[in-house]
């Protein structure tokens, strides 16, 4: 290599050393950032009883209940008895008129770190959890949906980077998590997620 060309080839090759270093970068956080404690979540965020997804109006029959214990249980939706309203009218002005699609309740998932997959959990399967009652993981992370101050994410896609759902360490994102959720839909809804809490390792089936 002539020296006198040594200008030229740094010109050429530092553009493309920067990209390779932003794009490991951005790639890190993915591997390295991950809580030893799987987090159980729903896609209704507020738990309430009617939501809109497009002209639908769905209506769930039954909500989670978190005891003391951190045992997760379906309990069923006030419905106005005899002698009120009739449950029907109730249902009509909730739902402003739209199609009414009657659902058991909200569909619940576990986030598995190891895999970085989501696995849904049917009904049955909800004697077998248990919630830690705490909002951050024994190891320090939290999570959370649209980080909205600027962060070193931003340099990993732009103001995309604010919305979605996040892992959190020490108050900083250190992670977008892909959910069911969010990828289920051609945008990221904040209503349509709901942290619910952090799954105790300890019991069998997490």
């Amino acid at each position: 290599m002539k020296k006198e060309n040594i200008p030229f080839y740094v010109a050429i090759g530092a553009p493309i050393l920067l990209v390779l270093v932003i794009g490991a970068l951005s790639y890190m956080p993915k591997v390295f950032s991950k809580s030893d404690y799987n987090f159980l979540y729903s896609e209704n965020s507020a738990n309430n009883q009617y939501i809109f997804r497009g002209n639908d109006c769905i209506v769930y029959e039954k909500y989670y209940q978190i005891s003391a214990d951190g045992s997760i249980a379906l309990r069923d939706f006030y419905i106005a008895d005899s002698g009120e309203e009739d449950p029907e009218l109730v249902r009509m002005k909730a739902c402003s008129g739209q199609p009414m699609v009657f659902r058991t309740a909200p569909d619940l998932f576990v986030f598995d770190f190891q895999t970085n997959t989501s696995r849904k959990i049917s009904a049955d399967q909800l004697s077998d959890i248990k919630i830690l009652d705490i909002n951050t993981s024994p190891d320090g992370y939290r999570v959370s949906t649209r980080y909205s101050s600027g962060s070193l994410l931003d340099i990993f896609g732009g103001s995309d980077n604010r919305s979605g759902v996040f892992l959190i360490k020490n108050g900083n994102p250190v992670r977008r998590i892909e959910t069911e959720t969010s990828t289920s839909q051609s945008y990221y809804n904040e209503n349509d997620f709901r942290f619910i809490g952090w799954v105790d390792q300890n019991i069998k089936g997490n």
